[in-house]
């Protein structure tokens, strides 16, 4: 009889659980479930993709990071081998001053012919009064 009875026990016992069951498995699920997977996620998967994120993240920057030292070697070399704005700013303005002094010589030059050629009667004072006309810079005195 105990048997019977314990048999018995569990056939009652197996019907109201399997109908009670999912009706308390659904209800603790819909409030326990949600901050289980917060914590799961919280604790275990966001540490775990952040230290593998990290490591890819080493490894692809590794080579950009020597590419940059690189850049920036070069770019301070480039800096020593080569002049800057200001510079060439005052080579140039030396150069334009040695040229104009030049172009002034050769006109005082010109205007020396044409006092030669004027006194020697090679030119008319006509011709010396076109030429003073074609002058790039202020005339010299010639005395005629």
């Amino acid at each position: 009889m105990i048997q019977q009875d314990l048999q018995q026990i569990k056939e009652i016992l197996r019907s109201e659980l399997q109908a009670e069951l999912p009706v308390l498995l659904r209800s603790e699920m819909k409030t326990q479930l949600p901050v289980q997977l917060d914590k799961f996620t919280e604790e275990i998967v966001l540490p775990a993709v952040e230290n593998i994120i990290d490591d890819k993240l080493k490894i692809e920057l590794e080579p950009i990071k020597k590419n940059i030292e690189y850049l920036k070697m070069e770019i301070g070399a480039l800096k020593t081998r080569y002049p800057d704005k200001a510079y060439l700013d005052d080579k140039l303005s030396d150069l334009r001053g040695d040229f104009l002094a030049n172009r002034k010589k050769d006109g005082a030059r010109v205007d020396e012919h044409i006092k030669i050629n004027y006194q020697r009667g090679n030119i008319t004072k006509k011709d010396v009064e076109k030429l003073d006309s074609l002058r790039a810079f202020a005339p010299l005195p010639i005395s005629l």
